[in-house]
């Protein structure tokens, strides 16, 4: 009788060390994984400040000659953005290891009085200028040969999208010749008269967005393909996520699948208007952000129990989807930093 006491009650004390251990060990993976939730906020944010989507202007060129040619954006105001125009102060020129290019946009003497913000790019090669760290909002194309000395330049051009896409001939632009530092008017192609915005997209200079020579194209194509890539990279994240936190059953992986898609193909489908349009896209990213993850959250939260997994908690699938969400954004930025094209 005393033994079988003793062999209780240390049975008990057993069972009780074992309660207490898992009680512990869950204690600290909630502790760790509230913390790591804490730190990806904190770095969320500033990732958020630095390295969010940015707008830009990309401009692809045609009849484009195979000689050197370098290329930049004038613009109406003296400084975008990280970008500014010199200001005669010796040591703040920015060469980008180019000082012969450079002194050649520097010296050319705009008749609108637009301003070189010291952004140049070898256009020869690639037959695009893709500017895409905070672009002057009003500007010119303006393009250098080395090899002949003359410059070809646009009309007034505007950007119209948060990702504002031109096509530039060439052949159509102004061209003038320095002479000593003194800019002279050669003969250049003839600018032909259109409407202020005719059935082929052509834009008239007086309307201030364009000229014959430059025309908008936007570029939809990249758009369809960067969502996909986008979707993906979420889903994936997300499921890989899924699995840590143990909700590896096919059940619970369809139903995380499946929201996922849906909540994906609203957020980007409400962004891509936000992209074109180009208002308040910083803010409406962050509202749906959170629009987002309640939804996610609601839907887990219920699903979970329809399909027989009412023992998981709300609190573990609260943490579940914050942390989901906050790895995704913070990856998808990080690939945007690495592969911007699809971004």
């Amino acid at each position: 009788m005393f033994l079988s006491t003793r062999l209780r009650r240390s049975v008990r004390v057993q069972n009780f060390c074992l309660r207490k251990g898992e009680i512990s060990v869950k204690k600290k993976f909630v502790s760790c994984v509230i913390a790591a939730v804490i730190l990806l906020c904190a770095f969320g944010v500033s990732a958020f400040a630095d390295t969010g989507p940015k707008p830009s202007v990309r401009i692809k060129f045609e009849n484009l000659s195979t000689s050197e040619c370098w290329g930049t954006l004038l613009s109406a105001e003296p400084s975008t953005g990280p970008a500014f125009a010199w200001d005669g102060t010796p040591g703040s020129e920015q060469f980008n290891d180019n000082k012969e290019i450079w002194h050649a946009f520097e010296e050319y003497e705009d008749d609108d009085g637009y301003f070189f913000l010291q952004r140049f790019w070898n256009c020869g090669e690639s037959k695009s200028l893709d500017w895409t760290y905070y672009p002057p909002d009003d500007f010119k194309i303006l393009l250098y040969f080395p090899e002949t000395g003359e410059y070809a330049v646009s009309e007034k051009c505007r950007s119209y999208a948060f990702h504002s896409y031109f096509t530039a001939d060439v052949s159509g632009l102004k061209t003038v010749k320095t002479t000593a530092g003194i800019t002279t008017e050669p003969t250049g192609a003839a600018q032909t008269e259109k409407t202020p915005e005719n059935a082929d997209g052509v834009l008239n200079p007086t309307a201030n967005d364009g000229s014959p020579a430059v025309i908008r194209d936007y570029d939809y194509t990249a758009d369809i393909v960067s969502f996909f890539v986008r979707m993906l990279i979420c889903v994936a994240v997300e499921l890989l996520i899924a699995v840590l936190f143990g909700f590896g059953e096919k059940k619970l992986m369809l139903m995380i699948l499946t929201a996922n898609v849906c909540t994906q193909i609203f957020l980007n489908s409400v962004l891509s208007i936000m992209v074109y349009k180009g208002d308040g896209f910083e803010l409406v990213y962050f509202l749906l952000e959170l629009f987002v993850l309640a939804a996610e959250i609601a839907v887990y939260c219920l699903g979970f129990k329809k399909v027989g997994r009412g023992d998981i908690s709300r609190a573990r699938i609260i943490i579940y989807t914050v942390v989901a969400n906050i790895v995704s954004f913070l990856g998808g930025f990080m690939l945007a930093l690495a592969v911007p094209v699809f971004f």
